[in-house]
């Protein structure tokens, strides 16, 4: 099981992890919920009126379940569709749902093509909510499973709040749940979480548990980076006491570069940065020349009919200004990432999980964006966010390192370049797995 953010949403570095621990068998998706995670095989899709809680939002109520994320609705014939990877074949497939179990919830039905395979009701005496996983054995043939909603004696406002489904093959050698929520910290999981979130990994009973954040952190104009380390701490212990028989391993943020805002903006653009969060088609003015302002400035420069160069910014009118605008104007590793790098390796290690440190593998200060600048590309051109390739490259390095640890391999400090160098990690002194 993994824990994160965007960087665990996006699947890449889970489904490569997940690949090189079945060594070659057979990966069974686990848990699939809608938009969680991507390019995952299996693909979960909300249709009609559904809510989406997320405890990112501070008004969203819960219970948010394993992911942070729940649907609900209050409607009958709300549907959501899971799409299931034929790919390679998988046998004995088995998908369960998991959802709220309470007084005078909505009732709903899986089923497939019209085929109904089971029907859920409301419990008939007074229940306390908890977590409630129903399951059906689907044929070799299916390719989707739907969640419909139904209502016969219940309320009329009665809630069914789905948290996700649950995709198993009895063939597999390897299940990995990527929970992993864009913008999310350690404080979401931390304060935010409910018992439901515990009652999964009492019912998961995972070998491993991988945690994965930071990089939402790293962007705070005022962490306080000790109670951040604290906080790391009391995730990790409740993880590990929800279950006890868990490796556990904490992956620490990548690197993050940025560089003064309104740098290498053009006016037009500069506008376009304002209003970016409302309108696509500033949004795709930024990316126009995202390229060029990561990698290569002087690619900006543009030549006028006298030959003399036309600068992007209105104020740099010369070579000599142009030269002192870049420096200015140079991508660094943001401030916090190194010191969230040293408390997340000392909460691990108080916890007694194992410590890979994604920094120093990337190689330390300003690699972002040269992980996005070399060939082939590894991160991407915002410089927080890896490329396919990249997220692969440290889910290669992490493996690489985790087998070292079950060969009994002396700690040492994470870090090789990425291109393929010797992958190391890095225990501390109570690590018993």
């Amino acid at each position: 099981m993994q824990y994160g953010d965007s960087h665990t949403t996006a699947g890449s570095m889970a489904s490569e992890l997940a690949r090189l621990f079945a060594e070659d068998g057979l990966v069974a998706p686990g848990f699939v919920a809608p938009g969680h995670p991507e390019n995952w095989g299996a693909e979960a899709v909300a249709i009609g009126r559904w809510t989406r809680e997320n405890w990112l939002r501070p008004g969203a109520r819960g219970p948010f379940g394993p992911l942070g994320v729940a649907h609900r609705t209050t409607r009958d014939g709300a549907r959501i569709r899971l799409a299931l990877p034929r790919r390679p074949e998988p046998r004995g497939v088995r998908v369960g749902v998991l959802y709220e179990k309470k007084t005078g919830h909505r009732g709903f039905r899986l089923e497939t093509a019209g085929r109904v395979w089971v029907e859920v009701s409301p419990p008939p005496s007074p229940t306390a909510p908890e977590l409630r996983l129903v399951e059906v054995d689907m044929p070799d043939d299916a390719e989707t499973l739907e969640l419909v909603t139904h209502c016969r004696r219940c309320p009329r406002n009665a809630e069914l709040r789905f948290f996700g489904f649950l995709v198993r093959y009895e063939n597999a050698a390897v299940e990995w749940d990527a929970l992993g929520v864009v913008g999310t910290s350690i404080f979401h999981p931390s304060q935010r979480s409910d018992a439901m979130l515990d009652a999964y990994l009492g019912l998961r009973k995972p070998d491993l548990i991988a945690v994965w954040f930071g990089s939402n952190s790293a962007e705070s104009d005022d962490l306080d980076v000790e109670r951040y380390g604290a906080r790391y701490r009391a995730l990790l212990d409740r993880l590990r006491a929800a279950a006890p028989d868990a490796a556990c391993l904490v992956i620490g943020l990548p690197d993050l570069d940025a560089r003064p805002s309104g740098c290498f903006l053009s006016p037009a653009e500069s506008r376009a940065s304002r209003k970016a969060r409302k309108r696509a088609k500033d949004r795709a003015l930024l990316r126009l020349n995202l390229p060029a302002r990561a990698c290569d400035p002087d690619a900006l420069v543009k030549s006028g009919r006298n030959g003399q160069p036309i600068y992007p910014v209105a104020s740099v009118r010369t070579a000599e200004q142009w030269d002192a605008y870049k420096e200015a104007c140079a991508c660094r590793t943001v401030p916090l990432v190194p010191e969230l790098d040293r408390v997340s390796r000392e909460a691990a290690h108080a916890a007694g999980c194992a410590y890979f440190s994604t920094w120093e593998f990337m190689g330390g200060e300003s690699s972002m964006q040269r992980f996005a600048c070399q060939e082939p590309r590894l991160g991407a051109y915002d410089l927080v966010h890896l490329t396919h390739e990249g997220y692969q490259a440290i889910a290669r390095s992490i493996h690489s390192a985790v087998q070292q640890l079950g060969a009994g391999t002396p700690a040492v400090i994470a870090g090789s370049d990425a291109a393929g160098g010797e992958a190391r990690s890095e225990t501390g002194p109570e690590t018993g797995k």
